[in-house]
């Protein structure tokens, strides 16, 4: 009973609400390691002794010992609810609030840009996915992804090209396409100063032959659609380089020096392309792809040149306009696998691409006509650079012609092409060269500005001319 009495008597026998106390200890002078607990200043101290002694040091001793408990403080249950009452705590911070119809909108929007079937998200692993992220909540069913959900992304992306097109000069371009279903659509994209691509309109020309008077209605509507709607000027015009599209820009939208308003020219880079058909040959390209397509589709050919150490061949697809000379480049790189594979297997390879494969004129031929595209190829690819400007495919054209001109100097027919192609390049580039003031680091193209006409017309037009991108 005597250590509880003295336990009790030690606290003034009075309950301290914060058990807060102020405890420092210290060494006497007789050689004593002190104690002293005082209490709280708003409670009166007790009356039991306010220290005890810990331990005693010995005399022999010759360190000195003091304790390291200094300003601890503790803090009672009762204190810390009177504190909580006085800050109340909700769920909110371990919450994260969501909106349906925003999350509908994600998974929409995710369709949309990675080009996915709409039943992918009526897939019950993607179901299972999305339970599993987010409990309680379902996905929506391709339905909505096709109607409604597409009709707010779209207008929601729509107001986002809106407040970055605002005020701008812009670069307008028309090309045509079709879809999976080969119904024909023109696209009209706008190209800022700072390279930003942005698609504005489509229009289904489906049922309407596509002449030159109705191109023009198209082009016409793009333009006002981008100055009301999207609040932007196109200054500059750039389409494709067939004919009716010629006879647009040449006819109806004044690609002439009497009509600066709008400057028009044709894609260089399409026009490049067009100059690598000409100078292909057609059998040569024939025998290649025969070749290519055997040994991709025939399982035993395919698998014996895959044990010689070949890779598949590639094959030219129309939409890309280099995939030609790739699939040449591949066809020589691969040349020695394909003779050993037909040397081995002489049997059970077909004898027609047998007697390709083996034909060295055949072989030869390739990498002439190779040796004539390559130039073309790197050039193309330089063009269709996003750093690629008008002054810049002056000097691309005008560096290629010097290389085409040694290459093909015996082919009367490839040099009437290449004089041909020079003469249509030359047309718009020398058109700007008139109204522009544009030099290109390291070469000695240097365009001088023309004199005669409105320097506010020049401004406006021509400023977006000297910047704008080529578009493909």
């Amino acid at each position: 009973m005597k250590p509880h009495y003295e336990k009790c008597s030690f606290s003034g026998g009075s309950y301290v609400e914060d058990g807060e106390r102020n405890m420092s200890e210290y060494a006497g002078s007789s050689g004593e390691s002190i104690l002293n607990i005082e209490d709280s200043e708003d409670y009166q101290p007790s009356r039991s002794p306010s220290f005890s002694i810990v331990s005693e040091l010995s005399a022999n001793d010759s360190v000195s010992v003091t304790s390291c408990m200094s300003h601890s403080h503790s803090i009672s249950p009762v204190a810390k609810r009177k504190k909580n009452l006085h800050h109340p705590q909700t769920i909110d911070k371990f919450v994260i609030r969501t909106n349906r119809l925003q999350n509908d909108e994600k998974i929409a929007q995710f369709v949309y840009v990675t080009n996915s079937p709409f039943r992918m998200i009526e897939n019950p692993h993607f179901m299972n996915m999305v339970q599993s992220l987010r409990p309680g909540y379902s996905s929506p069913n391709r339905a909505d992804a096709a109607g409604k959900l597409l009709d707010k992304v779209s207008e929601r992306e729509t107001e986002q090209c809106a407040k970055g097109l605002e005020g701008k000069i812009v670069n307008l371009s028309l090309d045509g396409w079709s879809n999976v279903h080969n119904d024909p659509a023109e696209c009209a994209c706008v190209t800022t100063e700072e390279g930003k691509v942005f698609l504005t309109e489509t229009t289904d020309t489906s049922g309407n032959a596509h002449t030159a008077e109705y191109l023009q209605e198209v082009a016409v509507k793009a333009i006002t659609n981008c100055e009301k709607k999207f609040k932007c000027l196109a200054r500059s015009l750039v389409t494709v380089n067939a004919a009716n599209v010629t006879k647009l820009r040449r006819n109806y939208l004044g690609e002439s020096e009497e009509s600066p308003k709008l400057i028009t020219y044709g894609c260089s880079a399409h026009l490049m392309h067009l100059l690598a058909k000409d100078f292909s040959v057609p059998v040569i390209k024939a025998n290649v792809v025969e070749i290519a397509k055997y040994f991709r589709n025939n399982h035993f050919a395919a698998a014996a040149l895959k044990k010689v150490g070949g890779t598949k061949p590639t094959l030219p697809q129309v939409v890309r306009w280099n995939s030609v000379v790739d699939c040449f480049e591949h066809h020589i790189k691969i040349w020695p696998n394909l003779t050993t594979v037909c040397e081995q297997t002489r049997e059970k390879i077909d004898g027609t691409v047998t007697a390709k494969v083996l034909n060295l004129e055949h072989k030869r031929n390739v990498e002439h006509l190779l040796s004539t595209l390559k130039p073309i190829s790197v050039a193309l690819n330089k063009m269709q650079g996003n750093s690629c400007f008008i002054a810049d495919a002056v000097e691309i054209w005008k560096r290629l012609s010097e290389i085409l001109k040694r290459e093909i100097c015996d082919d009367r027919v490839k040099l009437q092409a290449l004089k041909k192609t020079n003469g249509t390049s030359t047309v718009s580039s020398s058109f700007f060269c008139k109204y522009s003031q544009y030099s290109v680091p390291g070469s000695n193209l240097n365009c001088r500005r023309g004199v005669g006409y409105d320097m506010d017309i020049q401004q406006s037009s021509l400023h977006n001319a000297n910047y704008n991108k080529l578009q493909s």
